[in-house]
């Protein structure tokens, strides 16, 4: 499948790999890629975020807030609350019992398998996603436009929903990139 990668493609998911360790992580998930994303570069994805005003701290700063609710939003832990559920006590305790990020919504608590973090369910589904959004654009190749719109489709991860309150959802992207190629005609 990396055959059809461009190389800014596949330097994100390398990208996305060093971020993952070095936050000692055992998998590399969607937010991850995300990170990755909002480095350097000038690829379509990259231009898409910056366009949208997505940059990197704003990016961590929401991942960080998600990580400390273990992905609940306030409205989520207003509501535990009235039923007298301590969103704070939980969190403690289940990072007591199981480690820290234990709530943390792409947690996996596996051993590294060949001494590197191996990839979570949500990135693998965002790199099948990324081939069907390449096929449905009808792309030759798997850029970072498409990792970036697989994303936003992955939605039980943590990177769309990030994207989303940052106003960077499926649309917002597919209104900042060119049209699809169209299919080319044969000579009659």
């Amino acid at each position: 499948m990396f055959e059809r990668f461009t190389v800014p493609a596949r330097e994100t998911i390398q990208r996305a790999i060093l971020e993952a360790l070095g936050q000692a992580g055992h998998y590399v998930a969607t937010e991850h890629i995300l990170l990755a994303l909002t480095d350097e570069g000038d690829d379509p994805g990259r231009r898409v975020l910056r366009e949208l005003g997505v940059e990197r701290a704003a990016v961590e700063r929401a991942l960080r807030d998600s990580a400390a609710t273990g992905g609940l939003t306030e409205s989520d832990a207003s509501a535990l609350a009235t039923l007298g559920i301590d969103l704070d006590e939980v969190r403690r305790r289940a990072e007591e019992a199981f480690g820290p990020g234990a709530l943390h919504p792409g947690y996996q608590p596996k051993a590294r398998r060949f001494g590197g973090p191996t990839l979570s369910p949500g990135a693998k589904q965002v790199l099948e996603v990324s081939l069907r959004e390449a096929i449905a654009r009808k792309d030759d190749h798997i850029g970072t436009e498409h990792l970036l719109l697989a994303l936003g489709r992955v939605r039980r991860d943590l990177a769309a929903g990030v994207l989303e309150a940052l106003g960077a959802g499926p649309d917002a992207v597919r209104a900042k990139l060119p049209n699809p190629a169209k299919p080319k005609r044969r000579a009659s």
